[in-house]
């Protein structure tokens, strides 16, 4: 291998791993089961979510300090007759949900196409509604994702999924991402050009 093309791998490789850490710094995702594929970003004092979901019901994502409906903080939006509906809601003893006025979630978007319910917010870290709401913060909280597979929020027709994890530092972000969502990781069109260059260079020292 010549100097040049050694040159050039090396720059390559180094671009791609600085490619990658920067990706999976910002951007974060996972999937819930096989109908649920959720991402976030921390920013600014907030957290902005997207959830992916196979349902045309309602779709929720929130933060519970020991994994159950009766302490969760939870925002659940979905369209009904063409029409979005963004609520938050918080557990009470017994399994309930309750609505909250003080919204502390702003609805980005929600769409429904072809009987997937896409769900965009941001939460802030910190809540100052009530009692009832749960801060992130830098240590390990449940992550709590539920669905309907109609419109109208209750319990009992919900599937619920949790996860304990850090939000703001999470560690072991997925290498795939189902069929028609985005990956985390990105490769820059500069590092592509240098990428073939190399193969070229690499390619030429062999004939």
């Amino acid at each position: 291998m010549s100097c040049t093309a050694r040159d050039v791998f090396i720059a390559v490789f180094f671009c791609l791993l600085s490619s990658t850490n920067l990706a999976g710094a910002s951007e974060n995702s996972l999937d819930l089961d096989s109908n649920f594929f959720l991402s976030w970003k921390a920013e600014d004092g907030a957290i902005y979510f997207k959830a992916r979901v196979k349902t045309a019901g309602y779709v929720g994502v929130g933060v519970s300090l020991n994994g159950t409906i009766s302490d969760t903080d939870i925002c659940i939006g979905g369209v009904k007759d063409n029409e979005t509906y963004f609520w938050d809601y918080y557990g009470l003893p017994g399994g309930k949900l309750e609505r909250d006025e003080c919204l502390m979630c702003n609805l980005t978007s929600v769409t429904e196409i072809n009987g997937t319910t896409t769900l965009k917010f941001m939460r802030y870290f910190i809540t100052e509604e009530n009692d009832f709401g749960v801060n992130i913060t830098d240590s390990k909280l449940y992550l709590m994702c539920v669905y309907g597979d109609s419109d109208e929020v209750y319990v009992s027709n919900m599937t619920v999924g949790s996860k304990l994890i850090n939000l703001l530092n999470y560690e072991h972000p997925p290498t795939t991402t189902p069929s028609g969502c985005n990956g985390i990781y990105s490769l820059p069109v500069s590092c592509l050009r240098l990428f073939v260059s190399s193969f070229f260079a690499m390619f030429s020292t062999f004939v």
